[in-house]
């Protein structure tokens, strides 16, 4: 197709393409094209996230660039695996949530995301930590982890409206007490959401945290306070176009490690869109600077 060429600084290096289940019905399309842009492309359909680990982790040596072919949340579970030290993380975006592709300026349409692959190089990035999971784009919970368990129990019915989702989670949600340090700061409170971001939007494009920057050696930790029900409603479509920093409800603070301690257990933190079982009362989330190489 007119306008994909060869990546120049992989055009000749063993690649692994992951592609999610949910866009297995493209496998011939992405067959078709990838290799104009990496000839050396292999693309594997793991059955689960065990066999995705299996699949990863065994490419270490053998593969020099990873790419995502899926959203956030298969983003998530393939960074898991990866060598950071040998292996470069590259994102095709194919799926529901794309909320770090678009943070790094993907267009839409399969063909020209394939196309705007020949262009990107391999470029030192910053991600985040949070106990031992990695994650890329964000990183918290509260709110996020409610909304992603509603689109559990509702299914493919509703799982691409994250804001109706938002709507069902927050009229269910509880908040905790909790008390958030950073580099001499520390506020003690009761709290919708608590994020650590590495990019600027979440949510299928809320600029959440409009000030993120991936190779600043920072995250950009934001609380929203807890008031009435009614309030976050209104301060929903302001935060859409990143218009509730400054608001009475929100904290935003940048910070290279984020500590949490909780009155109650957290029992579940989401990362990247991807839900994971907790079962503590302290967190820590911090910065891996310029670890990453990422083609962007």
């Amino acid at each position: 197709m007119q306008g994909i060429s060869i990546n120049r600084e992989f055009g000749s290096a063993a690649c692994l393409a992951i592609l999610s289940r949910g866009q297995m019905s493209k496998l011939e399309q992405y067959r078709e094209l990838l290799p104009q842009v990496l000839p050396g492309v292999q693309i594997a359909c793991p059955e689960d996230l065990d066999d995705m680990r299996r699949v990863v982790s065994g490419s270490q040596a053998s593969h020099e660039l990873v790419v995502v072919i899926g959203g956030d949340g298969t983003l998530n579970r393939v960074f898991q695996h990866i060598d950071t030290s040998r292996q470069v993380l590259a994102i095709l975006p194919s799926g529901t949530g794309n909320d770090f592709a678009g943070f790094l300026g993907f267009p839409t349409g399969m063909h020209e995301r394939v196309s705007h692959l020949s262009g990107l190089s391999a470029t030192v990035s910053d991600y985040g930590m949070l106990g031992d999971l990695r994650f890329i784009n964000s990183a918290g919970f509260g709110i996020d982890t409610e909304t992603l368990q509603e689109r559990e129990r509702h299914g493919s019915l509703l799982r691409s409206n994250y804001n109706l989702l938002f709507l069902l989670a927050l009229s269910r949600m509880r908040c905790r007490t909790v008390t958030v340090s950073t580099e001499g700061y520390t506020k003690t409170g009761r709290f919708y959401w608590i994020l650590g971001m590495n990019s600027d939007r979440i949510g299928g494009g809320t600029l959440i945290a409009p000030e993120a920057n991936i190779t600043d050696g920072k995250l950009d930790l934001l609380m929203i306070r807890e008031t009435g029900k009614l309030d976050m409603l209104k301060l929903m479509p302001v935060a859409i176009r990143g218009g509730h920093i400054g608001h009475r409800m929100v904290v935003y603070r940048q910070a290279e490690r984020i500590s949490v301690e909780s009155e109650e257990s957290i029992p579940m933190v989401a990362l990247d869109g991807e839900c994971y079982s907790w079962g503590q009362r302290s967190l820590e989330m911090h910065c891996v600077t310029g670890e990453l190489r990422l083609l962007r």
